[in-house]
């Protein structure tokens, strides 16, 4: 019984790391989605902001086609200047997208792949649940009224923690670890269109819909949206402070042993005597205080060259005025 029970608990510590580690996967897949989210509505934005533009242009190119009272050189010439800022914006707006969408599209294998290993430490999970209560099931058999008693707690306490987390777990591994706003949003993006703030849809292809026209077009079917307007204004702020942390961490996995080395070697002696200056002084805005030290020690640094380079010539100078004197009283003595 005692080694059931030494089992038991290394079994419950295992399923609580594995516990904790899914739980931490799902945050991250979570944030994933979000950016993911937020790049979609971006890039929807900005394709509804470039057909604008090409309108605009368009209309404008029309416009000076049909004007009188210029001559057919200058027509010539605004036409080809609007044809090239056709081109332009067209150029522009192919490269800022394939961007976006490589983004994007990297994202979507990061989140492909994280779902793919929390599937198998979900299934790793239900099995070592499963053969802990057959286990003890099993030991019931040989088993003393007061050992019954605790075999049974231990049940009821794998139960328990199934009913709390595993079986969540479960739910949200049959719906590909998203939740229902999660899935609204993957479904309107399936259907070519994403929710603004606005209340209104951008479509993929630029466009701008009512609530009314998306509905007559059966794009809402099945979504409530209503909480998707709610959601998406907590998405968008949340995305701002989530972006920055992906900026950071791109920035960061990009540093290698040489670049560290050349910052410790540029800023380690200045940032040193600030920083301990900085403590010492406490200023009210240390941050300025900061800027402001190692400019002036910039500045030092730069007179300091400066002198020891005229210093230099000085000495040079003097130097050459010696060689030639030596030269000239050589010549004399002669």
């Amino acid at each position: 019984m005692e080694y059931i029970q030494n089992e038991h608990d290394k079994a419950l510590f295992e399923l609580e790391k594995q516990k904790q580690s899914l739980k931490k996967r799902l945050s991250s897949v979570e944030k994933l989605d979000l950016l993911i989210n937020a790049l979609t509505h971006k890039i929807f934005e900005i394709q509804y902001q470039y057909q604008k533009q090409i309108k605009e242009l368009g209309l404008k190119r029309e416009e000076t086609l049909n004007k009188e009272g210029i001559s057919k050189l200058e027509k010539e010439k605004l036409i080809d200047d609007i044809d090239k800022a056709i081109k332009n914006l067209e150029n522009v707006h192919k490269d800022e997208i394939t961007g976006l969408e490589n983004q994007r599209s990297s994202l979507q294998t990061q989140c492909a792949t994280k779902t793919q290993h929390m599937d198998v430490m979900m299934d790793s999970l239900k099995e070592q649940h499963r053969m802990i209560l057959k286990e003890l099931e099993e030991s019931k058999t040989n088993a003393t009224p007061s050992q019954l008693k605790e075999i049974n707690r231990r049940i009821a306490e794998l139960h328990k923690l199934f009913q709390k987390d595993i079986k969540i777990f479960h739910q949200l591994q049959s719906e590909g670890w998203k939740n229902k706003e999660e899935k609204m949003f993957e479904l309107l993006q399936s259907r070519g269109i994403c929710v603004t703030q606005s209340n209104k849809f951008l479509t993929s292809s630029g466009s701008h819909l009512t609530r009314s026209e998306a509905s007559r077009l059966g794009l809402l079917e099945g979504i409530n949206v209503d909480l998707l307007s709610d959601v998406f204004d907590e998405q968008q702020e949340e995305y701002c402070s989530e972006s920055q942390l992906s900026s950071d961490l791109t920035i960061l996995d990009k540093m290698d042993t040489d670049d560290v080395l050349y910052l410790k070697t540029i800023f380690a002696k200045p940032l040193t005597l600030a920083l301990a200056e900085i403590t010492a002084k406490q200023p009210r805005d240390p941050i300025h205080y900061l800027g402001h030290w190692l400019f002036k020690y910039r500045y030092n640094q730069e007179m300091s060259v400066k002198r020891k380079h005229e210093i230099q010539e000085l000495i040079d100078e003097r130097e050459r005025l010696e060689k030639e004197k030596l030269v000239y009283n050589t010549k004399l003595y002669c």
